[in-house]
Order: structure tokens, then C-alpha cells, then sequence
């Protein structure tokens, strides 16, 4: 259970985390237009390797169709279920176990997961990385070294809102059917506990409740923060670094339809 005010306050943080970042990467990115490829989801498609297509695509839209049903579903619990017609949640053992998945999914998304990467690159101060590869496994490690302390050695808040989200306990007890929701006692007993320092036993209903609406949040705020940024793009083209077909940097220019809600990139420098 959450009350209405505990998750404005939350709600309030996670904002105020997403909007910092966005904007020191904005003020560190090491290339001029970096945060605009950012923004145009960038990304180099192996399929298109050995095809006349040149891999480096720019406003690659099959990831957000991968991810099309995953945040659908998550809007419509979040409609249902945290309107707050009254004060505070009503949990049940149903309600719980969605949202077990629902966390589930969320870290477990390459999609998300790139685009959370690519923003802790920009704040490094590093290339735009056009091919983020997520692991399938040990993705506690690699969201907790290559995403969350990148924003910590940033002194970023989101690497906060991580921590108090994502605990990997969670994700994988659900994943193997480890946990028992006990509603008479308000617990959630994590049968997957091993003894090891860093993993959960057991939380409190309302201690979930808080980790979980740290990490739908996150994930709802972060892909609405995207468009905010791109309907705030007033210039007619944008200098970026582009990539031709065989790997080797460009000059180019990217503009944005705000009609289409699209990015178009061109080579300058063939």
C-alpha cells in the first residue's frame, strides 16, 4: 500500500531525477549532436550488415514496437490501479502478482534498458554508442555497473532512483515462481533467498509498493521525457556524427517532422 501523497512525493523525484540527467548529458555530450541521436534512437542493425541498407539507422522504430504491449499494459494498470480514488492502494494477491510482473518486464527490457545506457553514456562523456548490447544474463550486474554507478560517479539522482527500484531478488523470485504473498500479514516471502548479504528475504507490502512505483515511474516518465524533448526541437536541421555502411564516421545532419513525430538523417560528406 501506498498513500496518494507518499507517491506524488515519489513522483516528484523521479521527475526531478529524469530532468537533471537529460540535461547534463544535454550540457556533457562529447560530440555535437550527440543528445539529437540520442533522442533519434540510433542504432546499428546487424541484419542490415551484409544488404545494400546501411546498418547505421536513424529513428529505429522496431524497438519501440517491440516494447508497444509491455508499456500498454503498464499504462492500463497504472489508469486502474494508482488513480487513487481513495487515499491510499488497495492490494490484493492479484494485484500484487501483476505488478510482480509488470516490475519484471520493466528491467528486463533491452529497449528500455538501451536507451537508460545510452543516457548514462552521454553523462560520461563518451561517443554515442550506436550498438548497446544488453546481456540476457547477470543484468543485476550490468544495470548496477554500467547504468546506475555511471550516473553516481555523475553525481546524478537517478542512480537513487534506481537503487531504491531495481533489486535483482525480486526480478528473479518472480521469474521462478519463488515468492509467497502473504495479505493476512501484509508480507511477500522471497523463496529464492540463498543467505548471501545482498539478496531480500522478505519485504513488507508497502516496502514493494515503494519499489515498484520507484521503478514504473521511472519507466513511464523516462519514454514520456523523450517526446517532451523532441516537441521542444525548434531548429530546421541538427550537425551530428553519422555512420557510413562500412563503420567509419560521417558528417551529417538530422531533422525532425514534427508532423510525423520522425527523424530523417543525410550525410553531408560522402
Amino acid at each position: 500500500m501506498i498513500t496518494k501523497d507518499a507517491f506524488i512525493v515519489i513522483k516528484k523525484e523521479v521527475e526531478e531525477a529524469i530532468n537533471q540527467a537529460f540535461q547534463y548529458a544535454k550540457d556533457n555530450e562529447v560530440n555535437e549532436g550527440d543528445f539529437i541521436l540520442f533522442l533519434a534512437n540510433a542504432e546499428y542493425i546487424k541484419e542490415y550488415k551484409d544488404t545494400p541498407v546501411n546498418p547505421f539507422i536513424v529513428d529505429y522504430r522496431a524497438n519501440k514496437r517491440h516494447d508497444k504491449e509491455r508499456m500498454n499494459f503498464l499504462l492500463d494498470f497504472i489508469n486502474k490501479h494508482y488513480n487513487f480514488p481513495i487515499n491510499e492502494t488497495s492490494d490484493t494477491a492479484y494485484s500484487i502478482t501483476l505488478e510482480l510482473m509488470i516490475y519484471s518486464h520493466i528491467w528486463e527490457s533491452k529497449p528500455y534498458l538501451r536507451q537508460i545506457k545510452k543516457l548514462a553514456n552521454l553523462c560520461q562523456s563518451i561517443d554515442y554508442d550506436w550498438s548497446v548490447a544488453i546481456p540476457s544474463k547477470k543484468k543485476q550486474e550490468y544495470i548496477r555497473n554500467n547504468i546506475r554507478d555511471i550516473f553516481l560517479n555523475s553525481n546524478l539522482s537517478l542512480h537513487s532512483i534506481i537503487t531504491n527500484g531495481f533489486h535483482s531478488s525480486l526480478r528473479n523470485a518472480f521469474a521462478h515462481s519463488d515468492y509467497l504473498i502473504d495479505i493476512n500479514n501484509s508480507i511477500i516471502n522471497l523463496k529464492n533467498y540463498s543467505g548471501e548479504h545482498w539478496e531480500l528475504k522478505r519485504l513488507s507490502i508497502n516496502e514493494w509498493t515503494v519499489r515498484f512505483s520507484y521503478s514504473f515511474l521511472l519507466c513511464y516518465l523516462f519514454s514520456n521525457k523523450i517526446e517532451e524533448e523532441k516537441l521542444q526541437l525548434s531548429k530546421d536541421y541538427y550537425s551530428v556524427k553519422l555512420k557510413r555502411k562500412n563503420g567509419s564516421n560521417a558528417e551529417g545532419l538530422i531533422q525532425f517532422d514534427h508532423i510525423r513525430n520522425s527523424f530523417r538523417g543525410l550525410i553531408t560528406n560522402i
